[in-house]
């Protein structure tokens, strides 16, 4: 029986996020000691991080120390795939991992990749990783992206994972200020995969639990790292996914602080009583509110303009090398 672990975004960063204890990355560490120990209880063919190892895809934000540690924590898999996140890339070019980029040191020192943007992991595993697509949201891209995938034997996917990173929300919760890859009807994952198979996603660090839409599987039960203000982030279980090909997804609670001792919660407080006040002078002049907790949260909003997409991109680029 065939059993991956599935880890959600680390973010890895040196200096920690606004209004988190300094002990972000030491908590980062202890959940990846936990999951190494996750692989070898469980008797695991592979684990996977699901993207966005690190925070900036500006190489020069990670520290040679930082790159160390997360090497360390790499060589305590004994077999760890990686699939490429957003923030692991420069310009949404993954060639960018062979030539600056600390991620592709954690390459070299042990995580395997596949070829390309996607493909089969190697050893027969039932394993296929799509990495970030810098287009997602064109329909020709997805159906290309799985490619590899419906050319497999059919009766093999249906017992099948794809582990990628991607804007995904479950039908029912879509969120309208996100530019999405849909799971459902034309053009989406789903008709890519042939509507058969599993999927389980980074880039969302909420917890969606597992859901299925037009005959597949999907998973996401929330980042590792726990570093905006959000407020599914204060109450949310910090978890891992445990796929088998018999029985699908189940998830497994990872020991963890209580928010009260990750956040610095009079600084949530001060935050949500500026976001309060926002409110209140943008209801005033007739405006819409803007959730200025995270960087992340301003760049969904620019999401939400009616700017040429190159101009987003650009935008949202420029928040991130600043943050």
């Amino acid at each position: 029986m065939t059993k991956i672990i599935i880890c959600g975004d680390l973010h890895a960063m040196d200096k920690p996020p606004a209004s988190v204890s300094e002990d972000y990355m030491t908590d980062i560490y202890d959940l990846l000691d936990q999951v190494a120990k996750l692989e070898k209880e469980h008797e695991v063919d592979a684990v996977v991080w699901a993207g966005d190892v690190f925070n900036f895809p500006n190489p020069q934000r990670s520290s040679h120390n930082l790159v160390m540690r997360m090497t360390e924590a790499v060589q305590k898999f004994d077999n760890l795939y990686i699939c490429i996140g957003n923030h692991d890339i420069r310009h949404d070019r993954l060639e960018s991992i062979d030539e600056t980029q600390p991620l592709g040191v954690l390459f070299r020192a042990g995580a395997k990749r596949v070829e390309g943007s996607a493909g089969w992991a190697d050893g027969g595993l039932p394993l296929y990783i799509v990495n970030w697509q810098q287009d997602w949201h064109n329909p020709e891209a997805v159906h290309v992206a799985f490619e590899e995938w419906r050319d497999a034997h059919p009766n093999t996917l249906k017992e099948s994972l794809v582990v990628t990173h991607a804007p995904i929300y479950p039908p029912d919760q879509e969120n309208q200020l996100f530019d999405l890859v849909p799971t459902h009807g034309e053009g989406s994952i789903s008709e890519a995969m042939g509507n058969r198979g599993y999927v389980y996603y980074g880039h969302i660090h909420e917890d969606h639990g597992f859901f299925e839409s037009d005959g597949v599987t999907y998973g996401n039960v929330g980042a590792l790292s726990r570093g905006s203000l959000q407020e599914y982030n204060v109450h949310r279980k910090i978890q891992v996914a445990l796929w088998d090909r018999e029985s699908g997804f189940t998830s497994i609670e990872l020991d963890h602080k209580p928010a009260e001792e990750v956040f610095n919660m009079e600084t949530v407080q001060e935050k949500k009583d500026e976001k309060l006040s926002l409110e209140s002078f943008l209801h005033d002049v007739g405006k819409s509110s803007l959730d200025i907790s995270s960087t992340e949260s301003v760049v969904a909003h620019i999401e939400t303009l009616d700017v040429p997409k190159p101009v987003k991109k650009l935008a949202t680029e420029l928040l991130r090398e600043v943050q």
